[in-house]
Formats: structure tokens, C-alpha cells, sequence
């Protein structure tokens, strides 16, 4: 079972990774085996130099698998707290390709550009969706601009997943992205925080053609919510509506469902069938994210819990796949 840590990780961090996942090898660059050595015997600790010697002796094991086995541990950045591992089946893992698939309506024809680590989830995620529909991944490591400005004519990119800094990186005074018109670039998707007005209004007059998604979730549920690009100007704040086939529960802080009492313009209470079944009580009811307006695409955050709740209360707030 593979379990991915981010480059940037000092020693201390990947350690409690190591520790934590109970891993017993890890695969790196010479460059990094420095940060392994107190973590795992030195055999223990590989590159894909060593890996493709015993390639030719060793021989190929294929174990099988079923959809609901463990397939990856994903680690939260440790933004709030001590990283936590999150457990990903097989069919979890499916699932999510399929579903960014189907809402930014990948074909084979897609060429993906791959700028951030693939212990990112969200990148990874963006990753297998391209595989599953046919199309190719560009993987380019390099941060320096002029690498990352010259890839999407040369590989006639149609897809690009970023960041707040990468835009701020990529909308910079006299950058080529501002000042060259990508014609292949035709989908953008957006996570880690809100994609303020500004921001958005600046790719979109750099690039009218793209179709800008903004994603919002959390590592556990990948991305929950997403606003169509048809509304991104309309609804600028809002985090728009649950993916294909999931659904998104605005609860209160105390844990429970935030329900509106009646549907406009009629003054009748809701009607209990259509109100989301109640969770179990939470040892300590916080949400991790505060919300308003919970109708329609009108859930717009407005604030975020520091102390989140532990993965195992946690995971009755997370938005679920209606595979599981």
C-alpha cells in the first residue's frame, strides 16, 4: 500500500509520516535519503536506481484486490494540527476519478498539466480523472517560470489544477500568461482556499476561453463542492454545488443538520422527508467549516475552525460518495 509525503517535508514530519503509517520502506531520490536516516534502516530506504536492479532478478507478484481493501493512506498537510492519514480504497480512489471526469467533462483529447506534488491529493485526484477518460498527463517538476510558461503550447495543454500561489506566480505584471493567449487551455480548476473576485477576473480576461472551476473540500473528501463556471461571476464568494454523485450536509456547530424551517415563498415548515437524517451526536460537535445561505450554489464560506475534530468524529461531516 503506497503512502506518498510532499519533498518539502523536513525530517520531523516525514518521520511521524513513516511512524505513523507503520511503513517499513520507503522509495526517494539520493538527494532525500538524508531525511530517512533516522526513520527506517539504510536497506530500507531505496531509489528507483535500486528498484530497477532487482527488477531483473526479482519476480513479479500481482496480489489481488478487492474494491473496499485499503488501497493508499493520504496525509492532511498538518495546516491545523498533527497530519492525519486518511484511508482510501480501491473504490474510493475509482470513484473519484469518475467524478471529476464526469463534472469537467474530460475526453481522450485532454492533455493535463501537472505542476504540484502528487502527495497532494487534489493533484493526484486530477491526475487519475485524465487517465480515466483516455486523455495524457504533462508532468512538468520544474517551478521556474519560463519552464512552467513554455509547457502548454508545446504540449497543447487543455488542463491546468492550481493554487492560490500559482496564480499570484502566473498573474505577476508582464507574465506570458497574462500577455499570451493559451488557445489549447480550455479548463481550470482552483482549491485551496476561496478564489477571490479579483483573481478570477484576471485569469478570465487573460484567457476568455477557460472554464474556471472552483473546487472547495476537504483531503478527506477531495473536493465536496464546486461552482460551474457559468456562475463563477454571478456567485464569486460561493463554493456552488455538491460533485456528481455526493452529497454536502451544512450542519450547525453543535453538530446537527442546518435545516431552513420553510421553501419560498411558501410559509410551511419542511417537510421532515426532505430534511437530512440527523447524525450521530459528536464527542465534540465543531464544524470544520462555517457556511451561509445552505440553498442551492449559495453556501459561501465564511470561516474556519483551528481545532478540527478528530478524523474519527470527523468523518460524519465529510461529504460521502453514494458508492460507499
Amino acid at each position: 500500500m503506497p503512502v506518498s509525503a510532499h519533498e518539502q517535508l523536513r525530517a520531523r514530519p516525514i518521520a511521524h509520516v513513516v511512524d505513523h503509517a507503520e511503513a517499513n520502506l520507503a522509495i526517494t531520490t539520493d538527494r532525500l535519503t538524508e531525511r530517512l536516516r533516522d526513520c527506517l534502516p539504510q536497506q530500507r530506504v531505496v531509489t528507483p536506481r535500486d528498484l530497477a536492479q532487482a527488477h531483473r532478478t526479482a519476480s513479479a507478484v500481482r496480489p489481488r484486490a478487492i474494491g473496499l481493501e485499503l488501497a493508499r493512506l493520504s496525509y492532511t498537510s498538518g495546516s491545523t494540527g498533527t497530519a492525519k492519514g486518511i484511508m482510501l480504497s480501491h473504490d474510493n480512489i475509482l470513484a473519484r476519478a469518475n467524478i471529476v471526469a464526469d463534472y469537467l467533462e474530460l475526453t481522450p483529447q485532454d492533455h493535463t498539466l501537472a505542476l504540484m506534488p502528487f502527495s497532494f491529493d487534489y493533484v493526484l485526484n486530477r491526475v487519475l480523472a485524465t487517465f480515466q477518460a483516455g486523455g495524457a498527463v504533462v508532468v512538468r517538476r520544474s517551478a521556474f517560470a519560463p519552464d512552467i510558461f513554455g509547457t502548454p503550447p508545446a504540449h497543447d495543454v487543455t488542463g491546468l489544477a492550481g493554487v492560490p500561489g500559482l496564480w499570484s506566480d502566473l498573474l505577476l505584471p508582464g507574465s506570458p500568461f497574462v500577455a499570451v493567449r493559451y488557445l489549447s487551455l480550455r479548463c481550470l480548476t482552483h482549491t485551496g482556499s476561496a478564489l477571490t473576485p479579483p483573481t478570477a477576473k484576471a485569469i478570465r480576461s487573460a484567457h476568455p476561453q477557460l472554464a474556471v472551476f472552483a473546487t472547495y473540500g476537504l483531503t478527506e473528501a477531495f473536493c465536496s463542492t464546486y461552482l460551474h463556471p457559468d456562475r463563477l461571476e454571478q456567485k464569486p464568494t460561493s463554493v456552488g454545488r455538491a460533485i456528481p454523485d455526493c452529497q454536502v450536509h451544512v450542519l450547525a456547530v453543535q453538530g446537527t443538520p442546518a435545516v431552513t424551517s420553510s421553501a419560498w415563498p411558501s410559509a410551511a415548515p419542511t417537510s421532515p422527508s426532505t430534511a437530512p437524517r440527523s447524525p450521530p451526536p459528536l464527542r465534540r460537535p465543531r464544524a470544520p467549516v462555517r457556511t451561509r445561505h445552505p440553498c442551492g450554489d449559495r453556501r459561501a464560506v465564511v470561516g474556519r475552525h483551528r481545532d478540527l475534530p478528530d478524523h474519527r468524529d470527523h468523518q460524519r461531516l465529510r461529504s460521502r460518495s453514494a458508492t460507499t
